[in-house]
């Protein structure tokens, strides 16, 4: 079903590599820390542990894509930008605001937040070990039947009204349930993209179009930016490419990243009250918006590849995907202001996944508001989404060396997660457009544990519900096994 057709390679692979590709990942590694070396020599030497864990991964990444859709890369990946290189170009680009200054205590944060990043990293890729390569290389991708073609659009046009009525709709109680349901649109098209199914392509071009013209509606790009990367995720797998067009796709998008940036601080200035130029209308409509994203993102990537970026501008995107001024933050006030947790914001997290609120009525609620009080200091006002992430968390419960630990614990929990997907994709391939799914919320870095346990842990629960109603998709997902009727379900439970 791929571009480029499995083969079984010819020599010992060790954690999905041979020994060439593995030392080509070290020598990409090696050059990209060395490379660097002059400006970060003088402030960390984890900085460098971290620039070369990303020329790895990033070439581990593409090889790895041969056998599963590389989540755990990107899990890795999004750690070391928002925990080690974007603190790294803060320094560089330093706010007004002495708020996000890491000036002070420099060294001990890089020492907690490499040694963080490079055992989380570990812990990921043992989830990899001892995989059944040659069926994932191999696994079977069932042929769509129309009972399964159609069930897929089911699943898709329930995602597609979730999201329409998640825009509609201002039900806090409901705010959560209608993104569970919307975000179905996207394990619907993932599906049919691993099938080849007629008409994948027109259909992740159109979901993709709805979450580029909702986050210009919104001004905020992050769901597009994730989204954005599974479907990456899924298309390395799918089509295979080569090492340079793999390579080349992610440094286009880490260029676009800044450009990205650029593109929304202009609309938001143009759509402001307060501006004066392209006040084309008092209240732009969401299409006048997208467009003037649009005809904003091409100068904005100039200026970034042609480094004429603002530097007002630098100094806030510096600090918008920096997680390491909040972490600094936490290691500068705990426990010299608040007594280290000792597990409490743990077990939280674990009764918010396990429980509902109907039961558990004073369990963790997402939002950052008192954790980032307790813990770090920050009154948040009401609107404002920020957290301490899972380092964060973890220090403020178990200290330095805590702390380092329970980030390898969190990242191996996941992992054994994943793990388990890996195995049942080795029986079919259709499993893989279940992981963006589940999986979303588990590859960012700067939410609390109790906001991923509970977004996995309820996305889990829709996709059990899903597979339960869809014959057909319940067959693919489970080839040879006997497919039960409605009523042996409804008599079982």
């Amino acid at each position: 079903m791929n571009s480029q057709p499995f083969v079984t390679p010819t020599r010992r692979l060790y954690l999905l590599l041979t020994g060439p590709q593995w030392g080509l990942a070290f020598t990409v590694g090696a050059l990209l820390a060395a490379g660097s070396w002059q400006w970060y020599s003088f402030i960390s030497i984890w900085i460098g542990v971290t620039l070369f864990l990303v020329g790895l991964i990033a070439t581990h990444l593409h090889y790895a894509a041969r056998f599963l859709v590389p989540f755990p890369h990107f899990a890795v990946l999004v750690v070391c930008l928002q925990y080690i290189l974007a603190a790294w170009f803060a320094l560089y680009h330093p706010t007004n605001d002495p708020v996000h200054f890491m000036g002070d205590r420099i060294g001990e944060y890089y020492a907690f937040a490499g040694q963080a990043v490079v055992l989380t990293a570990v812990c990921w890729f043992a989830s990899l070990i001892r995989l059944p390569l040659q069926r994932l290389g191999q696994a079977h991708l069932t042929d769509p039947s129309p009972g399964l073609l159609v069930e897929i659009d089911v699943i898709g046009l329930v995602g597609v009204v979730g999201l329409i009525l998640g825009n509609l709709v201002k039900v806090p109680a409901l705010a959560f349930v209608f993104v569970l349901f919307s975000n179905l649109r996207f394990l619907s098209v993932f599906a049919r993209m691993l099938l080849a199914a007629p008409g994948w392509s027109w259909r992740v071009a159109l979901v993709l179009g709805l979450e580029i013209m909702f986050a210009a509606e919104s001004a905020m790009f992050h769901n597009l930016l994730l989204w954005s990367l599974w479907t990456f995720g899924i298309w390395l797998y799918r089509f295979r490419p080569r090492l340079q067009t793999t390579l080349a796709a992610l440094l286009l998008a880490l260029l676009l990243l800044p450009a990205l940036q650029e593109a929304k601080w202009q609309l938001r200035y143009s759509t402001s009250d307060d501006a004066e130029i392209f006040e084309d209308t008092v209240n732009p409509s969401i299409f006048d918006k997208t467009i003037r994203w649009i005809r904003f993102l091409p100068p904005s990537f100039y200026e970034t590849i042609t480094g004429k970026l603002d530097e007002g501008f630098l100094s806030e995107m510096g600090a918008r995907y920096n997680q390491g001024w909040i972490l600094n933050r936490v290691m500068q006030w705990v426990p010299l202001r608040e007594p280290f947790a000792a597990g409490e914001t743990i077990y939280g997290a674990l009764e918010a996944a396990a429980l509902p609120r109907l039961i558990a009525s004073k369990k963790a609620t997402s939002g950052g508001q008192e954790n980032m009080a307790r813990f770090a200091g920050l009154e948040l006002v009401e609107n404002t989404s920020m957290n301490l992430g899972f380092a964060g968390e973890m220090y403020a419960n178990f200290g330095m060396v805590g702390g380092v630990i329970g980030c390898g614990v969190y990242a191996l929990c996941f992992g054994a997660f994943f793990r388990l997907i890996c195995r049942l994709a080795s029986r079919n391939a259709l499993w893989w457009a279940t992981v963006p799914y589940v999986f979303y919320a588990a590859i960012k870095a700067e939410d609390d544990i109790a906001y991923v346990l509970n977004w996995t842990a309820k996305s889990a629960m829709v996709l059990i519900a899903v597979t339960l109603l869809m014959p057909n998709w319940r067959r693919a997902l489970f080839p040879g096994k006997p497919v039960p009727t409605m009523d042996a379900i409804k008599a079982h439970f």
